[in-house]
């Protein structure tokens, strides 16, 4: 058996970047042919069209291999038929028979990510064809290469399999509550968030502001602090982890949270929604959450969540008085007045037992998918070499 051999990409593989073409001549109208930005790779297809003139050599075709050049140095194959590179997109052509281009495609994706990581700071981080050109790989014998590239191939749709069963589930999860309430009922008492609220106090709040809780004050251990972090993905996970003393905490109990509150984002990402969990330890809220205790005799926690993320009148009503789909204007008043034509507890009930007959399928389609992840991390660590070539290529550059 021949032994696996170390050459630089730039032997085995042609890197041509796309050409900086007229944005005037872009539209979206598929007036044109496609053309290739740097959000489009990931993505693997566009609808942005190019009427203008073009070398021939700047077109691609379904399979071909691309990488972004600037941010996220991600690649991808693409499968939005012929199109044409724009700057800073980068496809791969091989030019030797001895190396498999999906070897080559396999090999390439963890070592951008360590040439990303290992890019000083800047505004936008930029890649070269020359870092490219110069990166080392160890070469073994056309049939290694077919083995791992075939073994690789079979756990990815393994994983692809599994993101698209989440993806169905999370699919039926909206199409569920939409199904029993987007449509609502003329008999159903029409009130607000507000009127959702147990009868007391601070139900609807937000975290201390100000010299009431310093950064500085945080502390390795203690009384948690939930953040944006906590509900940003629209489901309540621990984050980054914040702690104030017992003694802080004895000045700003009234910003508990409780198990079964609604917390809304209002600053920074605005307008995720979680619901805080019954094993939640004695935590408090930071003022970039909107935290709502619910009286469950009228209102579960779940139903009011998926109806602030998905019900129409919901969305209609935020896009409306909050400035717009990003929410910029979210605040406490906007939330305490959301209307909710509230249908019966039996029904959010069902609803309920429902999703989370849901959320345990989708918990078990994740762990498998979070192995699969770990297997193929796995192979494709032990099959390839060539991480000290990473530190010689960015060196040299």
């Amino acid at each position: 058996m021949r032994a696996a051999r170390k050459i630089h990409l730039g032997d085995c593989v042609d890197f041509l970047s796309g050409y900086p073409f007229k944005s005037d001549q872009f539209n979206t109208d598929a007036d044109g042919i496609p053309v290739i930005r740097i959000r489009d790779v990931k993505p693997g297809r566009s609808s942005t069209y190019y009427s203008g003139i073009y070398d021939p050599k700047y077109i691609i075709s379904d399979g071909d291999y691309i990488i972004g050049m600037d941010g996220e140095f991600a690649l991808s194959r693409w499968s939005g038929g012929q199109a044409i590179l724009n700057q800073r997109v980068c496809s791969l052509r091989s030019t030797s028979s001895d190396v498999l281009l999906s070897y080559v495609a396999r090999f390439l994706p963890p070592v951008l990510k360590s040439i990303e990581d290992a890019t000083p700071f800047a505004t936008v981080k930029h890649l070269s064809v020359k870092t490219l050109r110069n990166i080392e790989l160890e070469v073994p014998s056309l049939s290694e290469q077919r083995r791992i590239v075939s073994t690789l191939d079979e756990v990815d749709a393994l994983r692809a399999k599994h993101r698209a069963a989440i993806a169905l589930l999370d699919d039926l999860t909206q199409s569920t509550f939409l199904d029993l309430f987007a449509t609502g009922n003329s008999e159903w008492p029409e009130t607000t968030v507000e009127g959702l609220t147990q009868k007391h106090k601070g139900s609807i709040r937000t975290g201390p502001f100000g010299s009431q809780l310093l950064h500085e004050e945080f502390t390795d251990s203690g009384i948690p602090v939930l953040g944006i972090d906590n509900a940003v993905h629209n489901e309540f996970r621990w984050g980054e982890r914040r702690y104030i003393t017992e003694t802080k905490y004895e000045h700003l109990k009234r910003y508990t949270v409780f198990p079964g509150d609604v917390l809304i984002t209002i600053m920074g990402t605005c307008g995720r929604c979680a619901v805080v969990p019954d094993d939640i330890p004695t935590a408090i809220n930071t003022k970039h959450l909107c935290c709502i205790t619910l009286d469950q005799r009228k209102c579960l926690p779940e139903f009011l969540h998926s109806y602030f993320l998905m019900h129409p009148a919901s969305r209609s009503y935020l896009t409306r008085t909050a400035k717009g789909a990003i929410m910029t204007g979210l605040n406490m008043g906007i939330i305490k007045e959301l209307p909710v034509r509230l249908p019966p507890i039996s029904l959010q009930q069902e609803y309920v037992n429902q999703l989370h007959q849901i959320r345990a399928s989708k918990e078990f389609q994740e762990r498998r998918l979070s192995a699969l992840d770990e297997l193929f991390t796995s192979i494709q660590h032990r099959s390839f070499s060539g991480a000290s070539g990473i530190t010689k290529s960015l060196r040299r550059t």
